[in-house]
């Protein structure tokens, strides 16, 4: 109408404001060839009905003055409108303190509009009605919502009435209220007026009146639902208009009547079309034909099918379209609805892809992933990662669900089962062991993830199983570790801390001096230290912190009057993110290592003079290596000084030597011995002669400490002398108790003393009287040249060769000595760098002399004098008992007795195979003093001389010599 009473596109452009939008805009109209300009302005309303309507202002312009007064003009008969159609709203808690209220109540019941929500009085001073206003609010608490009239007090005194919506909240303890009215007194008095008419009426007119009011009734009752009915279509076609999916409206021979918005936006189509049919879009009808698809609704009523339309372009559109068949004004009309599932195919296209992805994904980790439905309890999905860490095939999971539970480890079953079931929360998470069919024990961590439909049920599980073995295995590790540092730092004198920037102690481990954690946490080094102490400790670790660089000395700590003498290691403390954000450190103190290195040196300095004090050699290897690994010679680390004096090198000079260097003085088993020390580990021992220690000598190699070898050098040669020397007497002994010639007997002894090392020529000397003239006649000799033999033949006895044999003791003389300063001559002429007059007596008479010299040694060696010695004794006994033997007419004789009396060898009863019965017993009550060298006399009736008993060795036995005769020879 008004486009068609004033000017066309009024009705397109006040469409915003029906939509609750205001809007304002010009239209022109010509008219004979003039212009008319109207300006437009529509604002939306709520009407007494309930129902939205718009305001619409038309204004003409062509006259351009008065245009901004007349629009004023309007906007305040608008405004006035506005204040009687507005409904009012107003906020306000349990108190009716009011927090809120709209411009309809700010006109309405406000004296100075401008103050706002302040001016205000309580909510219940304005109502008339304070009981119904109590049950109202009532009501709404319980209920949420509650609609009542109350009586309202405006603000000029007079009394309206007003319809409330009360809308109540609970919030902080305090109950809110919300509340819509709408005055109704208009409306009252007018239904008020009604009624009493009627009543009147009824009165007046009677049953005539009465069917008048039913008449009128049905007759308002039939307008309220046409217009209900009519707003309700314009409502649909609103809808229907700007709903997003496509709608069309086609009779049975394909002819559009009606496609809304969304249809021309999508399809492209033509705003200005003669006659529109469905068959352009939708090129191929459902089953073939367009009269079957009729045909089909008319039996099921409506059509889903999913096919493609075609734009204006020739483009498609995939959609799903739903038909209905729809009688209207005596015809069939097809509704067409048609949804784009572009974005639908391409979410399908996505999800399919996605999954094919997580499939891909789920089969190359390494971890077991799997899905399974809660309601029937299925696996969905196994990964093949089941078959690596549960080492069963990924078909029997399948097959049966729950035997997974038969490889738990068997103390963490009933943990696991009774954690298996859902959890209140979405996620789960366990760790316990399995056992594998080998017998394997791995640790696994499961993660499980719950999927709840609308009501929150689980529908499904999704897990992922993860091998933790070896992680487990690194904090056993780390557990282990930290136990062991924990220990060693609880067992070592060794404090350990952190500080801040500020050098505020954070935490500290194993406090030493005196000091527990509480006295050192939260405080700094002034809080705790004496201040020279304090100084020292901040200048420190200031310089850490500034540099960066740690630090690494000792330093002196005074605490409670003492000092502690303290090694210090600190070092800065940095985060992720390479910033230093503090100090870490570590305190020793080293007041008992002080002592103790102490102690250790002075010990050490007292095993080195016990070490070099050493009658034994001792030295120390290290092995040394080849380019290959192998040990190809061995240093000299270390030796005392009996083995420098025995090598005669400097000690400076051998440190450091390779054993090599001694070749070829060094036997080449000690080499050997080495090698094997240091392969096996094993200590080896060997005996031999070396030029270098000018003798016989044991070795004995042992490993000590690491990669050290020790060896022992002992100095064997008087021992083996000893021992040869013992021989010599036992086969001296034996051969002169067995002859009874004396040229054989002397010979034999000086032969025995010519086997001494280094004694290469001798004589013995026999005394003889010439006139009463004592002489030393040479009775046999070896390793003289004729002139020296010839010029010593003999020798009176005179001062000097008393001198020379003062005292009776043997008399070692060189070449250089004094005393040999009469014979020098001839004995350097002979060549004889030493000699030794040993002079041999009998009861004290010299009966004899034996000299020995050596033309090797400057003097003779002392391990061999005391075996010379020895053999003078048994040269001069045996001299006087030849001596006498000679001038005695009686028979002498001798024999070898066994401890049962046996006789082994000898003159003395040659008939008999054992020795007499005394001399037995005289053997066995002198056994103890003959076993220790002593000689015994075993007497016999006269004339008879006495029996002479003592010890003889003999080999490996027992045995006694007996001879006769009246004295010791």
């Amino acid at each position: 109408m008004l486009d068609e009473q004033i000017c066309t596109g009024i009705s397109d452009g006040i469409a915003p404001s029906l939509r609750g939008q205001s809007c304002s805009f010009t239209v022109m109209k010509h008219i004979r060839g003039s212009r008319i300009v109207y300006t437009i302005k529509g604002i939306p309303v709520q009407l007494d009905s309930g129902r939205s309507g718009a305001a619409v202002i038309i204004h003409e312009t062509a006259p351009q003055e008065g245009i901004s007064e007349r629009l004023v003009c309007c906007e305040k008969l608008l405004d006035r409108f506005f204040a009687l159609t507005d409904p009012v709203i107003v906020n306000f808690s349990s108190s009716f303190e009011i927090s809120f209220a709209n411009e309809g109540f700010i006109r309405t019941f406000s004296r100075a509009p401008s103050v706002g929500t302040e001016g205000f009085l309580p909510f219940d001073m304005i109502v008339h009605d304070q009981e119904n206003l109590n049950d109202a609010l009532c009501q709404a608490r319980d209920t949420g919502e509650y609609g009542t009239d109350l009586r309202i007090i405006h603000p000029s005194g007079d009394i309206r009435l007003y319809h409330w919506t009360f809308h109540a909240s609970y919030e902080d303890e305090v109950w809110h209220y919300l509340a819509i009215g709408k005055d109704h007194t208009e409306q009252f008095f007018q239904r008020e007026q009604f009624h009493q008419f009627f009543e009147s009426a009824e009165m007046i007119f009677g049953k005539r009146t009465q069917d008048l009011r039913e008449i009128n009734r049905r007759l308002y009752n039939e307008i309220s639902d046409r217009r209900q009915t009519e707003e309700t279509l314009r409502m649909y076609e609103h809808t229907i208009r700007n709903v997003g999916d496509l709608v069309f409206w086609f009779t049975d021979d394909g002819l559009v009547a009606y496609y809304n918005t969304a249809a021309r936006n999508a399809l492209s189509i033509p705003e200005k079309t003669d006659k529109l049919w469905i068959s352009t879009y939708l090129t191929h009808p459902p089953f073939g034909d367009w009269n079957l698809l009729f045909s089909s609704l008319r039996e099921q009523g409506s059509l889903v099918l999913e096919t493609c339309m075609v734009r204006a372009d020739s483009t498609p559109m995939p959609v799903e379209i739903r038909f209905t068949l729809i009688p209207y004004k005596g015809r069939e009309y097809c509704c067409c609805v048609a949804r784009d599932v572009q974005g639908r195919i391409h979410a399908l296209d996505n999800l399919v892809e996605s999954e094919n992805r997580f499939r891909e994904l789920a089969e190359t980790i390494s971890d077991v992933v799997y899905v399974q439905n809660l309601r029937d309890g299925s696996i969905e999905y196994l990964n093949q990662a089941y078959e690596e860490i549960y080492q069963k095939p990924v078909k029997e999971l399948y097959d049966d669900p729950e035997s997974w539970t038969s490889s738990i480890h068997p103390d963490d079953y009933d943990r696991v089962v009774a954690q298996a079931g859902v959890p209140v929360g979405d996620r789960k998470r366990m760790e316990y062991r399995i056992v594998l069919p080998s017998g394997e024990v791995r640790w696994v961590r499961v993660k499980i993830h719950y999927v709840r439909d609308k009501s929150q049920t689980p529908v499904r599980e999704i897990g992922v199983v993860t091998d933790i073995t070896h992680e487990k295995r690194i904090q056993d590790e780390i557990r282990q570790i930290n136990e062991k540092f924990q220990l060693a730092v609880h067992a070592a004198p060794v404090t350990i801390f952190g500080q801040d920037p500020d050098m505020v102690y954070q935490w500290v481990v194993n406090p030493s001096i005196n000091l527990s954690t509480s006295d050192i946490i939260g405080y700094t080094d002034y809080e705790i230290f004496p201040p020279d102490t304090a100084r020292e400790l901040y200048a420190i670790k200031k310089r850490v912190l500034e540099s960066g660089e740690g630090f690494a000395g000792e330093c002196s700590i005074q605490f409670g009057g003492k000092p502690y003498p303290t090694q210090l290691y600190i070092r800065p403390f940095r985060n992720e993110r390479d910033e230093i954000t503090g100090l870490i450190g570590a305190a020793i103190d080293v007041h008992n290592f002080i002592h103790q290195k102490r102690r250790e040196t002075l010990n050490e300095q007292r095993y080195r003079r016990l070490f070099d004090a050493m009658h034994e050699g001792y030295v120390v290897f290290s092995p040394v290596h080849a380019s290959d690994g192998t040990v190809c010679d061995f240093c000299i680390t270390d030796l005392n000084q009996f083995a420098v004096h025995r090598i005669k090198w400097q000690k400076k000079d051998l440190i450091g030597r390779n054993l090599s260097d001694f070749r070829p003085d060094i036997d080449h088993r000690w080499r050997d011995a080495l090698l094997q020390v240091a392969r096996s580990g094993d200590e080896v021992e060997f005996e031999g002669f070396s030029e270098l220690f000018e003798g016989n000598y044991s070795f004995k190699a042992f490993p000590v400490g690491e990669d050290l070898i020790g060896v022992v050098i002992r100095d064997i040669t008087d021992q083996i002398r000893r021992s040869e020397h013992l021989q010599a007497h036992r086969d001296l002994a034996r051969e002169l108790a067995a002859t009874t010639d004396m040229h054989h007997a002397l010979d034999l002894i000086l032969r025995t003393a010519l086997e001494v090392p280094g004694i290469d020529s001798g004589g013995l000397y026999i005394l003889h009287k010439y006139d009463d003239v004592p002489v030393l006649h040479l009775h046999c000799h070896a390793g003289l040249s004729e002139e020296y033999i010839s010029a010593v033949s003999e020798m009176v006895v005179n001062e000097y060769i008393l001198t020379l044999f003062d005292n009776g003791a043997p008399r070692y003389i060189s070449v250089s000595d004094p005393s040999a300063e009469k014979i020098r001559t001839l004995l350097e002429k002979e060549g004889i760098l030493s000699y030794v007059l040993i002079p041999l007596y009998e009861h004290s008479i010299l009966i004899g002399c034996l000299n020995l010299g050596s033309h090797t040694l400057p003097e003779i060696p002392v391990r061999e004098r005391p075996f010379l010695e020895a053999l003078s004794g048994w040269l001069g006994k045996t001299l006087a008992r030849l001596i006498h033997s000679r001038a005695d007419n009686s028979i002498n004789g001798y024999a070898v007795v066994k401890s049962d009396g046996s006789i082994i060898e000898g003159s003395l009863w040659e008939n008999q195979s054992s020795a007499p019965q005394e001399v037995m017993r005289c053997i066995r009550e002198n056994h103890a003093a003959l076993i220790t060298g002593n000689e015994i006399t075993c007497s016999r009736s006269a004339p008879m001389p006495p029996y002479l008993i003592r010890f003889c060795p003999w080999g490996g036995e027992i045995v006694f010599l007996v001879r006769s005769g009246g004295n010791r020879s």
